[in-house]
């Protein structure tokens, strides 16, 4: 972990198997933007088993090759607990482009991490993902390359990003998921069942981070963040 974080290296991460619908291919896509809009070197690490797909990881290893990427990208494969917990710790940014996920538990973890994170909306992602991180419209890899560099330049935007993230992650709290459970149970199904006491709100210390990145996206110079909160 302290190698992680001694060099100037953009890490970015994504948590998932390697199947199709992951978009692994958009994520090497916008690493070569990102590399060519920057000067800094960067790294992409894949955490994930293998689906069943294993065309789909040959074309990925495929596409490494053709942009020549090889030296900025890891394959980690199915890691266990501490060395997932060491790439969280140690990446600048959780990104997602998947276009669909039933919740996406990578990106709840990622926050209770402390790591940003910058996510396609599409499927549940906006739901999980709540007022905790930066939604994407639409997956150009210029644009979404745009966003990862000013993250990288705006120290207050990842602040921001990461106390949002913080407030996100109690949604999810024991407490607050058996009661709504159970609410569930007792209003919709009709269950008679005991609901817990109402949990207290997370206490807010800042504005949920609402931003938009502008400008031409084919280069590094003229991006602007606008700060829409």
């Amino acid at each position: 972990l302290r190698i992680l974080e001694a060099d100037d290296t953009f890490k970015i991460l994504f948590v998932g198997r390697i199947v199709r619908n992951k978009c692994q291919s958009d994520l090497l896509r916008v690493a070569d933007r990102l590399r060519r809009m920057t000067g800094r070197p960067i790294r992409l690490t894949l955490a994930g088993g293998l689906g069943a797909d294993a065309a789909y990881r040959d074309g990925l290893f495929a596409l490494c090759e053709e942009l020549g990427l090889q030296a900025c990208i890891e394959f980690a494969g199915k890691v266990d607990d501490p060395r997932l917990r060491a790439l969280y710790r140690g990446s600048d940014v959780f990104l997602c482009l998947s276009e669909h996920e039933g919740f996406c538990v990578p990106i709840v973890e990622a926050m209770q991490y402390d790591l940003p994170v910058v996510a396609y909306a599409a499927s549940a992602v906006p739901e999980t993902m709540g007022d905790g991180g930066l939604l994407l419209d639409d997956k150009n890899p210029g644009r979404v390359a745009a966003a990862l560099k000013v993250l990288s330049e705006e120290p207050e935007l990842r602040r921001r990003l990461v106390r949002a993230g913080r407030r996100n992650v109690l949604r999810f709290s024991r407490a607050r998921s058996l009661h709504g459970l159970a609410r569930f149970l007792r209003d919709r199904l009709d269950i008679q069942i005991l609901v817990p006491a109402t949990p207290p709100e997370p206490t807010v210390t800042d504005q949920p981070a609402r931003w938009r990145v502008e400008g031409p996206f084919d280069n590094s110079y003229s991006l602007a963040l606008v700060n829409l909160s």
